[in-house]
């Protein structure tokens, strides 16, 4: 048997273009800042529309509202979670398009996390024209950011090809869902901005959504799910499907949290021919981590723990 690589990305696998969980909050007030700045003369523009005006007032209402409401709890999550088992899906439903806005500002306005496009750089190739990615590959994120497709775009600038290798590839899961999309694989202006520098006018993709999506009269909502909101049952039985075969784990940029706990032990679990694991974190979570995957799964096969993060790994037994 060949063997089958399987990447499980967290949050620090984009750590060089965008924030952690924990810095969240105060990235979202830097992010308040700047769209007050009065050198952001386009949006002093859209002010003196009268629709224009009152999309940039809710919006900047209700990022106030989020960041004096993140910053009294231990991260966004965790506020998320409280809304979520208080049923207050409309507050939810605002949470979550304030986070996609932010991204689709935050990385339309930075190059790609460079170890993406290191990443790609090895491991894509070129059949009969096309770039694609190595069907003895697959990833598996946490991640709702659009650092894959941005990657991507650098070496195959055709949108569809994008939605078709990465965005709607059956070989890449998102647990998290997706930002920049209302609904399901539709795809607008909003997320081609977040991989395509200065193209795209970032302010207006991003205030029209969060109108759309703050509208009751409309059914839109942000495609970014949270773990505790995840279908088990649903998403065991594609696990399955997708992970049967993999026989090399490499972990990237995620230290297991205790909120994800559910979901990881099915990952885990759906790994009957599993043969190695790498771990590529900061080494000061070497330890914790080694703890957490074994109480998650108690015979797991040997694990490599690497120093090294400069780049994402890859193994020897890639050929």
């Amino acid at each position: 048997m060949e063997d089958q690589f399987l990447y499980f990305l967290g949050a620090g696998a984009s750590c060089n273009a965008l924030p952690l969980v924990k810095d969240f909050t105060q990235r979202l007030r830097q992010f308040q800042t700047q769209l007050k700045t009065p050198a952001v003369n386009y949006m002093d523009s859209l002010s003196k529309d009268e629709i224009w005006s009152k999309l940039f007032k809710t919006f900047n209402d209700d990022l106030k509202w989020l960041i004096n409401e993140s910053g009294k709890h231990a991260s966004i999550d965790t506020y998320a979670k409280k809304l979520y088992l208080k049923r207050d899906t409309n507050n939810l439903k605002k949470l979550k398009s304030i986070l996609s806005c932010y991204l689709i500002f935050e990385q339309a306005r930075k190059n790609v996390d460079y170890r993406y496009d290191s990443f790609f750089a090895s491991i894509l190739e070129k059949k009969e024209g096309e770039v694609t990615i190595p069907s003895d590959v697959k990833i598996l994120t946490w991640n709702y950011d659009t650092q894959l497709e941005k990657a991507f775009f650098g070496f195959c600038e055709d949108f569809k090809k994008v939605l078709e290798q990465i965005t709607n590839n059956q070989n890449i899961l998102r647990l998290n869902g997706i930002c920049a999309t209302k609904y399901p694989n539709k795809i607008g202006e909003e997320f081609k901005s977040t991989f395509i520098n200065g193209e795209f006018n970032i302010y207006e993709e991003f205030l029209k959504m969060h109108g759309q999506c703050t509208d009751p009269r409309m059914s839109l909502t942000p495609s970014i799910n949270f773990a505790w909101e995840i279908d088990i049952i649903k998403n065991k039985a594609k696990l399955k499907a997708m992970l049967s075969s993999i026989t090399i784990l490499i972990i990237i940029g995620y230290s297991f949290p205790f909120f994800n706990r559910e979901i990881d032990r099915i990952i885990l679990n759906a790994l009957p021919n599993l043969k190695k694991i790498y771990v590529q974190v900061p080494s000061d979570f070497h330890n914790s981590i080694e703890d957490r995957l074994l109480s998650l799964r108690n015979d797991l096969p040997p694990q490599k723990y690497l120093h090294d993060i400069n780049l994402f790994y890859i193994p020897f037994e890639y050929q």
